[in-house]
């Protein structure tokens, strides 16, 4: 165990001391203002305030927000697992399946330190109008209530209801309940790309991975358009806790799905690992 955190807080301590990760935040920040950043204005004008949990859950349930954190991943994790200068001794000191279930962890870590990060730039969005109260707050559910009706609120927020279904979120649970249910669906999204490119990489060498993100956006506009007609297994229909009911059964089903198909493209990257010649990898 000890060797697997080694080879995982090896990555993290190389992440943060990278360009790429803080022009990841900075993408991401821009992005995330180009949807929100009316919303501080609104309230203020209004003298309304927002739970602070409800901007992160009607941001994870949109097309847009979903092709921004898959663009995240890929900044961060296209070339997962890494194959970095000495890896061959510390596999001296080690084995490739410890280094690869580091590899796993840290792309875990990551993808949830990434989603915290989104949570606290939409936070910020709010411009200090938030409340912590575990109910839901008046223009969430007037927004709600339009996306049921099909109809687009006429003020600043209107650009929220326009890119996201709310079904499910109002009656699902609780914001607190349904925040852990959105961050828990967006990171099983973050993961599978993450795995998936992991197995490309092994198997065709490093760069091939950044095709599993474009699948997953390709899948996700072909759904959206009625091209095709599989939401009840397309990764990105359900990894959206506001397109349909939220209960013990639509939960199971999401997670059981997300955990079989993320244990199976582990599975096949690790056989494509044992298979691999570091040396030479890290030669390339």
């Amino acid at each position: 165990m000890g060797s697997v955190v080694y080879f995982a807080w090896h990555e993290l301590r190389h992440t943060v001391t990278s360009v790429r990760f803080y022009a990841s935040i900075a993408i991401l920040a821009a992005g995330l203002y180009s949807i929100f950043g009316g919303v501080g204005a609104y309230l203020a004008a209004n003298e309304l305030k927002l739970q602070i949990t409800e901007l992160f859950t009607l941001y994870t349930n949109s097309v847009f927000a979903q092709r921004l954190m898959l663009l995240g991943s890929l900044l961060l994790l296209a070339d997962a697992p890494f194959i970095r200068e000495g890896l061959s001794y510390r596999l001296v000191r080690s084995d490739k399946i410890h280094w690869y279930l580091g590899q796993l962890l840290y792309c875990a870590i990551i993808a949830a330190i990434y989603l915290l990060a989104t949570f606290l730039l939409l936070a910020c969005m709010t411009g200090g109008h938030v409340t912590m109260e575990n109910t839901w707050s008046e223009p969430f559910l007037t927004l709600c209530q339009a996306a049921d009706m099909g109809e687009v609120v006429d003020y600043e927020l209107d650009i929220i209801i326009s890119m996201n279904y709310t079904m499910g979120i109002p009656n699902g649970g609780s914001p607190y309940q349904m925040l852990g249910l959105a961050f828990l669906y967006a990171w099983f999204l973050v993961m599978l790309n993450c795995v998936i490119g992991m197995a490309l990489n092994l198997r065709f060498r490093t760069g091939v991975g950044m095709l599993s993100a474009v699948a997953l956006i390709v899948l996700r506009m072909a759904s959206i358009r009625g091209e095709i007609d599989y939401n009840n297994i397309e990764p990105g229909y359900l990894a959206s806790v506001g397109l349909r009911d939220v209960s013990a059964g639509t939960v199971g089903y999401t997670c059981a799905y997300f955990l079989i198909l993320i244990t199976v493209a582990a599975v096949i990257a690790y056989r494509a690992a044992k298979r691999a010649d570091m040396q030479r990898m890290v030669s390339e």
